[in-house]
């Protein structure tokens, strides 16, 4: 090989080597092909976990896909490092750290799968676990939410509770003003049909006297003609009427003189 060939094969490799050992741009946030591959494994993985543990495990995912996507690349550039300069002593200890490399990502690959299945009957097992916890009520997520309505709840009732208490109130206040107002018309409109008939009997009482003492003058006159003639007759005429007349007063509460008095005196007057 002549010096010109070595200098460049030389070259190639240190540019390899920096390549290889510099850290990724996966790391950086930026884009790489690497993320275009994606295994149906993982997909189906990030899709059930959940929680830390989830974005843990799908980071490992990707670290652990994108570490064999570089192993695969870093055999094949062994293969052209061989091919172009097995002699060099740099591309030897870069040999050497890849193969270590494969042998980690490897055993990382291996163990990962062997806990792929595992991993996810445990993820799945606490996922059912909570879902029972829901069902039964006894989840801590349901408990919190759940009290938070009952608070509402109660709050609510409490205020409709107060504001029945205030119409009921308001009601009997009601109801209490107005039996008094329907009372007092009712005592008042009692008493003016007690006055009104009073007076009405009042009244008749008054002209019965009267009748009964205007009827006793009559009769004390007609009867002056026959009194000598027939005294018998007019005692007896006159004492019947006189005893019905003091049988309708003393219906009245009163007795035949007092009606005369009150008879005499009311002609008087006139």
């Amino acid at each position: 090989m002549s010096p010109a060939d070595f200098k460049t094969s030389h070259n190639k490799a240190s540019k390899r080597a920096q390549r290889q050992t510099a850290k990724p741009s996966y790391y950086e946030g930026e884009s790489s092909d690497i993320d275009h591959t994606r295994d149906p494994d993982i997909i189906m993985h990030s899709a059930i976990l959940d929680g830390d543990d989830n974005q843990f495990g799908i980071e490992t995912l990707r670290i652990v896909e994108d570490e064999i996507m570089r192993g695969t690349k870093l055999e094949r550039e062994e293969n052209e490092i061989s091919t172009a300069n097995n002699s060099s002593p740099i591309d030897q200890e870069t040999l050497k750290s890849r193969r270590n490399i494969l042998t980690k990502l490897n055993y990382l690959n291996s163990e990962f799968s062997r806990r792929k299945d595992e991993i996810f009957k445990e993820k799945l097992k606490q996922i059912d676990e909570e879902i029972k916890a829901v069902r039964e009520g006894t989840h801590p997520e349901y408990e919190e939410r759940l009290q938070q309505i009952i608070d509402k709840r109660d709050q609510k009732l409490e205020r409709h509770s107060l504001a029945l208490i205030s119409r009921q109130k308001n009601i009997q206040k009601e109801y209490e003003t107005e039996t008094t107002r329907i009372d007092e018309y009712y005592q008042t409109q009692r008493q003016a049909i007690n006055d009104r008939i009073i007076a009405e009997i009042e009244e008749k009482k008054r002209k019965l006297a009267e009748d009964y003492e205007a009827y006793d003058i009559h009769n004390d006159t007609a009867m002056e003609g026959t009194l000598r003639s027939h005294p018998q007759r007019r005692l007896r005429t006159r004492t019947t009427h006189e005893v019905e007349a003091n049988e309708d007063l003393a219906e009245m509460g009163l007795n035949g003189s007092a009606a005369r008095k009150s008879a005499a005196t009311y002609s008087k007057k006139k």
